[in-house]
């Protein structure tokens, strides 16, 4: 009975720090360990905050509200329901999601949903004529980082109503990838989900850049021509290959 009381005494007591600690702490201590993340306009208490704008990688991604869980402390570690409401102009339309911190040096997120303008995928394209339309739901199962180095991340994606705009528009369809963490890089597949034009392509990204290699077909006369401008003739079926750095002007390979 006593260390029930104890344990509940301690609980209140951080509970109580929480409700008066400046936001500001919890969001510095975040932008220290992953440095492509800043903070603009905090507010509220480390409990539940806001901020008017959350940027990654200098891109203003939108408004951002969290609320802790008070009972993840117990096991030593910051756990908040976080959501994120897009600005005007962004890619971004909402995410939610739990995001956590473990000392001494570990934070990630789980569960977390995003709807999202195709755009986001046009840096990946830079270079090869193409422009991504429609719109991408993400559901990343899991994602941690130990220190500045990532080192799990799961989950899953849908590219709906998707469409590449170039010489002429090709309509893709739904499509579909899955992704995981496999030695260092993140890898999946991409596949269409029946759409006018059919999909089998895989994926790897790590710190040194990124590819993409893909066979396209389609049956459709429209689709065919719109397949023409996209990638190589190659047996019947359109080989794309897309391959470069995260540097700026770092595209290596079109074809």
């Amino acid at each position: 009975m006593r260390r029930l009381l104890l344990i509940a005494i301690a609980l209140a007591a951080v509970l109580v720090v929480l409700v008066f600690l400046p936001a500001r702490l919890l969001t510095a201590q975040i932008e220290s360990r992953v440095p492509s993340i800043r903070f603009d306009g905090v507010s509220g208490s480390i409990w539940n905050g806001r901020v008017v704008s959350l940027r990654v990688s200098g891109r203003d991604i939108g408004a951002l509200r969290w609320r802790v869980r008070p009972m993840a402390l117990l096991a030593a570690r910051l756990l908040a329901d976080v959501e994120v409401f897009g600005t005007a102009g962004t890619a971004v339309r909402t995410v939610s999601g739990a995001v956590w911190l473990a000392l001494p040096d570990r934070v990630g997120a789980d569960a977390v949903h995003a709807e999202l303008s195709a755009s986001v995928l046009a840096p990946l394209l830079v270079g090869t004529g193409l422009m991504p339309d429609g719109v991408l739901t993400v559901q990343l199962d899991s994602l941690s980082f130990d220190g500045a180095v990532l080192d799990a991340i799961s989950g899953s994606a849908l590219w709906r109503q998707a469409v590449l705009y170039g010489a002429a528009r090709s309509a893709l369809g739904d499509v579909e990838a899955s992704f995981a963490l496999i030695d260092g890089q993140v890898v999946g597949g991409v596949r269409d989900r029946g759409g006018p034009i059919a999909i089998d392509g895989d994926f790897q990204a790590g710190l040194s850049g990124y590819r993409f290699e893909a066979r396209l077909a389609a049956e459709d006369a429209d689709a065919r021509a719109a397949l023409a401008r996209i990638g190589q003739s190659e047996g019947g079926t359109r080989r794309l290959v897309v391959a470069g750095s995260w540097l700026p002007g770092g595209l290596e390979e079109v074809r």
